[in-house]
């Protein structure tokens, strides 16, 4: 059952549990000693007993970290439901600000880029850019495997140290492109082969194999 707190809230701050109830996804609710709210912003603010009053300086007095009505902020980006659970969303240092003035989560747009099974790893990036890019990383297992199930080969054995890829079938270089040592061999080829096929007049296309078309493997 997820809990959330922090260093300066002394521990657990909200919790699940089969006393004050369980949400899965949620972090719980707010324990006996703390208060918690939403910033406008969406930054999530505590208050409470067991929330501290500052920070230590070398001099032996205290910075305190509260506002003027004992409230502090956590860093932390989050909403509450309607029943008190609080739902977490990212970190407010790593959250982006569009060009248009748009605050977007790239955790939430990264997590649901890796529900595509081929896609294991996504960092999303586009402070002070009207649109988002995305750097993604291939699943290790699943792209081989898919790869090997639907006819895709790089030649190159098990050597890791940078084998270029080629077509099914023999063929030359791939534009030439060396596939990265941290990318399983065949890699690149998988993923733009998730794409083949998927055009404009298919209703049943996958947007991230759509996107897929553009990934290029260095």
């Amino acid at each position: 059952m997820d809990a959330w707190g922090l260093t300066e809230t002394a521990g657990v701050a909200t919790s699940n549990s089969p006393k004050t109830g369980f949400r899965l996804g949620s972090v719980g609710r707010p324990v006996e000693s703390v208060e918690i709210r939403i910033a406008e912003d969406g930054e999530i603010l505590v208050r409470g007993s067991s929330v501290f009053s500052g920070y230590l300086r070398p001099d032996g007095s205290v910075r305190s970290a509260l506002d003027a009505g004992g409230w502090f902020a956590t860093g932390d980006i989050g909403r509450i439901d309607e029943d008190g659970y609080l739902w977490l969303t990212d970190r407010k240092k790593e959250m982006i600000i569009t060009s248009t003035g748009k605050n977007v989560s790239p955790a939430l747009v990264e997590n649901a880029l890796k529900e595509h099974p081929l896609i294991g790893q996504a960092m999303v990036h586009g402070d002070n850019r009207s649109y988002l890019v995305a750097l993604l990383v291939l699943d290790a297992e699943a792209a081989p495997a898919w790869a090997a199930a639907n006819g895709v080969e790089a030649e190159g054995g098990t050597d890791r140290a940078g084998a270029t890829p080629r077509r099914p079938g023999g063929g030359g270089p791939r534009g030439g492109r060396r596939q990265h040592p941290a990318q399983p061999h065949g890699a690149g080829q998988a993923v733009r082969a998730a794409g083949r096929g998927v055009g404009s007049g298919d209703r049943r296309a996958d947007p991230v194999a759509q996107c897929a078309l553009e990934i290029q493997v260095f």
